[in-house]
């Protein structure tokens, strides 16, 4: 058999700039991930409360990628971009959770292990219930028809399931760090950050006026649905 001589060029590839928003989106990742970690510091001023927060981050990531792995969901732009999504949303719970603890132990002097047990049955109603809103708004996205379907049915899937490992984290383990990690301090007014006594004087005013606030709140609200009907609605951008 004659064997013909063919040669190849490559005129265009897109492996280029599928790499570069790959690498864009686990770069979001990762710095929403440390951001989250500082905000959470910022707001606690307790290192030890803090990193036992942030566990609750990869602690959720990780049994996600197993269950994406069960559905053959792959870790493209998509799931990237869904985890980039949820990652402050991941430490919420945990967060609830131990400054309820510390509340406790700073409060009523209690041990930290009975403090975790009082702080975990006091919000676990609401925690449970937050999550649940969550995975309610995400999780018609999983069911959409049509090519957008098959586009975010990996979107929904990272989304809800991480968050509802993050659930997971913050009912069970949160609170059993908390018990023998969580260190209790004495409430210092000094401790508290530069902006609290202008955002209590602002709260204090809303509070006052109560029907301004209230109006206020309604005008913003008819504003944005106004402007949302006025958005272009296409299902992707030009490019």
């Amino acid at each position: 058999a004659k064997t013909t001589q063919a040669r190849f060029t490559e005129i265009t590839s897109s492996s280029g700039f599928v790499q570069e928003s790959y690498d864009a989106a686990f770069e979001a990742l990762w710095l929403g991930a440390l951001l989250a970690i500082g905000v959470v510091w910022l707001f606690l001023r307790d290192i030890r409360a803090t990193l036992v927060s942030a566990v609750a981050m990869p602690l959720s990531l990780i049994p996600t990628f197993a269950v994406m792995a069960a559905f053959d969901i792959s870790l493209n732009n998509i799931t990237l971009l869904a985890l980039s999504l949820v990652v402050g949303i991941l430490v919420d719970d945990a967060i609830v959770e131990i400054e309820n603890i510390v509340r406790h132990m700073r409060q009523t002097g209690v041990s930290a292990y009975q403090a975790a047990i009082e702080a975990a049955d006091e919000i676990g109603l609401a925690v449970v219930a937050t999550t649940a809103t969550i995975v309610a708004v995400f999780l018609p996205v999983a069911f959409m028809p049509g090519i957008p379907g098959k586009f975010f049915f990996s979107f929904a899937v990272a989304v809800c399931v991480s968050v509802l490992f993050s659930l997971l984290v913050a009912r069970m383990l949160t609170p059993l760090m908390g018990a023998y990690l969580v260190r209790a301090r004495g409430h210092d007014e000094d401790d508290l950050p530069a902006w609290v006594p202008t955002y209590l004087w602002l709260l204090r005013k809303a509070l006052h006026y109560r029907w301004i606030t209230l109006l206020a709140g309604i005008a913003f609200f008819a504003g944005s649905m106004l402007l949302a009907t006025r958005l272009p609605t296409e299902f992707m951008a030009a490019t």
